[in-house]
């Protein structure tokens, strides 16, 4: 008997979520006291976005997050001239958040936290507007129900240096972030039919997405006609399409992209075999589900993939 297995529900899940995901404002929260004379650097506002927020320290050469959506608003800002140190300038704002009913998840302080691997591993506003030494840095993650905030702190001469990301939404998924290219996902397969009677879940070969595309190409494809042949067995069978990319441009655009790859796959399947329409929900994740690191070519090329999953 095939049984579905909990890594294709949650593709499902997470597939559907996107499609209908309701933002969550993140900012309805008391606005933060910061010390005189302190200096925005930056500031930025996005109504729907994404953060990988580090969970534990560095370890095992990996950092766990977990990621965010909804709406993020990420800040610099520069306290100059001051004799206060890091510790001394983080404690009120600390204490203010907790106040607010936030409770930390993560606080670590530079080589506790990870030195330079940590800092390089998780996200920083581009200098000049925030500076981090490697050396002489505390992060710290707190949550309220579904708002969270970090805070990066770090001091270089006499000058403070303090990084806010807030974001509200519901948790997408939790997830290891690799150094290396190849994650533990099932390898992509020309043999659907079998994979989808076994396993009710397949990555489809054969697919080289180009950057920024969704044309199939000229083919033949022997996972889409294996595909085909698994509907024309199973009458009753029908599917779901998962769009993937890789993580070059913004969420709104690799999103619609990721769906236009899982619809193209559709079209072929209707045009070429005739299966009918009504059978295939086509639906993309945009790069949330990456199976593969998207810091090399081959990773990106991995990335760049359609799933199908089996509907009961």
């Amino acid at each position: 008997m095939m049984t579905i297995t909990p890594k294709a529900v949650s593709r499902v899940l997470l597939a559907l979520w996107v499609e209908v995901y309701l933002i969550v404002p993140a900012m309805a929260q008391a606005p933060l006291v910061l010390p005189d004379p302190i200096i925005e650097q930056f500031s930025e506002t996005h109504a729907f976005g994404q953060y990988d927020m580090p969970l534990e320290i560095w370890k095992n050469a990996a950092l766990k997050t977990r990621t965010v959506t909804g709406e993020l608003h990420k800040s610099a800002w520069k306290l100059p001239q001051s004799l206060l140190e890091i510790n001394q300038f983080a404690a009120p704002i600390l204490s203010q958040l907790q106040n607010m009913g936030f409770n930390a998840l993560l606080d670590c302080q530079s080589a506790k936290c990870g030195g330079f691997d940590f800092r390089f591993a998780t996200e920083v506003i581009d200098p000049p507007f925030m500076y981090v030494d490697t050396t002489r840095y505390r992060f710290i993650a707190m949550q309220k129900d579904k708002h969270i905030k970090t805070l990066l702190f770090s001091k270089s001469g006499n000058e403070l240096f303090l990084q806010i990301i807030e974001a509200g939404g519901r948790t997408l998924i939790e997830t290891t972030n690799l150094p290396s290219a190849q994650t533990n996902a099932a390898p992509p397969t020309k043999d659907v039919h079998t994979a989808l009677r076994n396993n009710g879940f397949a990555i489809l070969s054969e697919l080289a997405f180009d950057s920024g595309s969704e044309s199939l190409g000229r083919g033949p494809f022997e996972s889409l006609t294996s595909l085909a042949e698994f509907l024309q067995t199973e009458k009753e069978a029908n599917i779901i399409l998962v769009g993937h990319t890789d993580n070059k441009g913004s969420f709104e655009v690799n999103l619609a992209l990721s769906k236009r790859r899982a619809q193209a796959v559709a079209s072929y399947l209707a045009d070429e075999f005739g299966i009918d329409p009504a059978r295939i929900m086509a639906q993309g994740v945009a790069y949330l589900s990456p199976v593969a690191n998207n810091d090399s070519e081959a990773g990106r090329r991995q990335n760049k993939r359609v799933e199908v999953l089996l509907q009961r």
